[in-house]
């Protein structure tokens, strides 16, 4: 989203956002200032139409909106799942503090010391103290062809398609077809649909993830409780936001609209602090969660 059509994708939601009383949801009728426009920095011709030069929006700001990437597992969660997050603060909020929002620092900085597949699997790491085949929730196995499970055993862990013998070849063009979790790492990003050689597999016994397992992956409790059919549940799982990745945002925004916030008597800040004590090679204590204002 952050290089759609060079850059102009995310700079008309940023702008939808902000004006929301001048946005008709139609960008073929779009109207923006050329300065504006101009500050973007794009080269290609815009596809809405202008007003004069000397013309503006005529609609003040109803948001001021600040735009990040978040690499979710940099905030302690099992996988390699980057989103962009968009957070609005009203404009009298806004104009009444006079300051950014600022992105909560991250965790951890260095990839070596991500929570990885297994530390969650086998309950060495967040809140998860029991091994995941111990879970009587959402940890049905799927059903599988022979030959796929023949095939699965075939990948080495950390593989895909790519590492099958030739009599066993598949068409693939993402690395994520029959990709098998390294339980020294974190999991590749848990999607929500797709068919065959999508569903992600397990680092040693071959076989598709459990629910339960690709819940884990999002940082889900274990009491957390899906309904439905696997397919659907799977759905429920993949397109979430992971609990433990968007707490830092929701604490930074809790620091931005209470004045004299006290984060180290927010209970639910404790509960957070018993999580991420549970991360190898994390030390809570020392850790500066909330960014400071601009």
């Amino acid at each position: 989203i952050l290089s759609a059509n060079n850059g102009l994708a995310i700079k008309i939601i940023k702008h939808d956002f902000e004006y929301l009383e001048d946005t008709n949801l139609n960008v073929g009728t779009e109207y923006f200032d050329l300065k504006e426009v101009e500050s973007w920095g794009i080269s290609t011709k815009p596809i809405f139409q202008l007003k004069s030069e000397n013309s503006s929006i005529g609609k003040s700001k109803s948001y001021y909106v600040f735009i990040d990437l978040y690499k979710f597992a940099e905030y302690g969660v099992p996988q390699i799942r980057e989103r962009v997050v968009i957070v609005g603060i009203r404009r009298d909020i806004y104009e009444a503090l006079r300051t950014a929002f600022v992105k909560p620092r991250p965790l951890i900085t260095e990839p070596s010391k991500y929570v990885s597949s297994g530390d969650v699997f086998e309950g060495r790491a967040l809140y998860y103290y029991l091994d995941v085949k111990d879970i009587p929730y959402n940890n049905e196995h799927q059903k599988i062809q022979s030959r796929t499970a023949e095939m699965l055993k075939m990948i080495p862990e950390g593989g895909n398609y790519k590492d099958l013998p030739p009599e066993y070849s598949v068409k693939g063009l993402m690395s994520n077809i029959y990709r098998k979790l390294d339980r020294t790492k974190p999991s590749p990003t848990v999607i929500a649909n797709g068919g065959g050689g999508t569903w992600g597999y397990h680092y040693e016994e071959p076989r598709p993830l459990t629910n339960r397992e690709r819940a884990r992956l999002q940082t889900f409790p274990d009491t957390f409780v899906f309904k439905g059919p696997i397919g659907e549940v799977r759905k429920q799982i993949g397109n979430a936001v992971p609990p433990l990745g968007i707490a830092p945002v929701a604490f930074q925004i809790k620091k931005y609209l209470i004045e004299n916030y006290d984060i180290s008597i927010d209970p639910y800040y404790k509960d957070y602090l018993n999580i991420i004590n549970r991360i190898p090679y994390c030390n809570s204590s020392t850790y500066p969660l909330l960014a400071e204002r601009k």
